[in-house]
């Protein structure tokens, strides 16, 4: 038994319509959220937005954000020559840097204790330092430190122990760029 010529066409259109429909739904949800985050932006370029499972996410104005435990408190810092700023805790000091200046971080490699990881950041190849501090030093134990060429970001962490630069490089992997 054939469906009427009539019919087939009238269940084409309604299944067109509504998948117009929902791409207009879907771009609207887009805009409205676009649309808060510029509202916050303009506030304050460096804002945070709770998320579930103890985390919050960082926007660092227009030019990126990232993931961190919700007990980081962020700041901007006054840069000279690019965007500055960074997130703390008792346990991690984190900086970034973003600008087309920022640290390679490439005297870190005479260290001893130097170990290097090849990533990629929202698609960009980027390079993750590790350095073993001696425990009696008035430093923090471990310096974390990532450069990101492509998206003119570097970031350094001095961390207390192995859990913290596991969280460093779970706050590493979040980060995306607009």
């Amino acid at each position: 038994m054939r469906l009427p010529t009539f019919r087939i066409r009238t269940l084409v259109v309604v299944v067109a319509i509504s998948g117009v429909l929902c791409l207009m739904a879907v771009a609207t949800l887009r805009w409205v959220r676009e649309r808060e985050l510029a509202q916050r932006r303009a506030t304050s370029p460096l804002f945070t937005i709770p998320l579930s499972g103890g985390r919050q996410r960082v926007y660092a104005g227009t030019d990126f954000s990232l993931t961190v435990p919700i007990d980081m408190a962020c700041a901007e810092y006054q840069g000279i020559d690019s965007y500055v700023g960074g997130c703390t805790s008792d346990l991690i000091q984190l900086k970034f840097d973003y600008g087309p200046f920022g640290d390679s971080f490439q005297s870190l490699e005479s260290e001893p204790g130097f170990h290097e990881e090849k990533l990629t950041i929202d698609g960009r190849p980027a390079r993750l330092m590790i350095v073993r501090r001696s425990p009696d030093s008035e430093d923090e134990n471990y310096l974390v430190a990532l450069h990101v060429p492509k998206g003119y970001l570097s970031l350094s962490a001095q961390c207390k122990g192995l859990r913290e630069v596991q969280i460093v490089r779970e706050i590493a992997s979040s980060i995306t760029f607009p």
